[in-house]
């Protein structure tokens, strides 16, 4: 009988040990995929805006991505991209991003020691550790075009970029998906001369 009751008494605190190591577990995952997407909040924007200046020292990389054509009295009557160009730019800052983004994060992200415990207060605590726990997977990037009215035969043309990177962030038992969409207006000009009323809506170039 006195076996049984210490058979039972050391399954229950076994349970227990594992209930405990499989909470905590999960919570220091929880931990370390908060302080991932943290890190990479704090750099992605940089990274971004690096990426496009590194691309853009050239300034001529943007002239004549999109083409206005007048008449004879100087009115607008024809606009386009030069999809080319814009391809070709596209595929630039891509790149430019992902080698960016693979040089910042190549280090690892600084982990505390305290996280592993799965104890929110101690998770601050300690030495840091370094670990690999982002990937980026996949780097879109878009142009936009706007034309408004700016007042009497006049006509604002704004382009913007559209940067929308795509990275995991990993841990041994949780991941997630990181998607941003960062704008950058790469000029903004005021044309002189009437624009068809057909452009005056903002587009997708690419």
């Amino acid at each position: 009988m006195r076996k049984k009751r210490i058979s039972f008494r050391a399954l229950f605190f076994l349970s227990l040990f594992i209930c405990v190591f499989c909470y905590l577990f999960n919570s220091s995952s929880k931990i370390i995929l908060n302080v991932g997407a943290n890190y990479y909040n704090s750099k992605i924007l940089n990274i971004a805006y690096s990426s496009l200046g590194d691309c853009l020292k050239d300034k001529s990389e943007l002239e004549n991505v999109v083409i206005i054509e007048r008449d004879k009295d100087d009115n607008i009557n024809y606009i386009s991209s030069n999809t080319y160009k814009l391809n070709l730019l596209a595929t630039t800052l891509a790149q430019n991003f992902k080698d960016s983004f693979n040089k910042s994060f190549s280090g690892g992200v600084s982990i505390p020691v305290g996280a592993f415990t799965g104890i929110s207060l101690f998770s601050g605590i300690g030495k840091n550790v370094k670990m690999n726990l982002i990937v980026i997977t996949n780097v879109k990037c878009e142009f936009y075009t706007e034309f408004k009215e700016a007042g009497i035969n006049q006509t604002r043309h704004v382009l913007k970029l559209f940067v929308i990177p795509t990275a995991n962030i990993v841990t041994h038992k949780k991941s997630i998906v990181k998607t941003e969409k960062i704008e950058v207006i790469l000029y903004d000009n005021l044309i002189i001369g009437k624009v068809p009323s057909t452009y005056l809506n903002g587009k997708i170039l690419n």
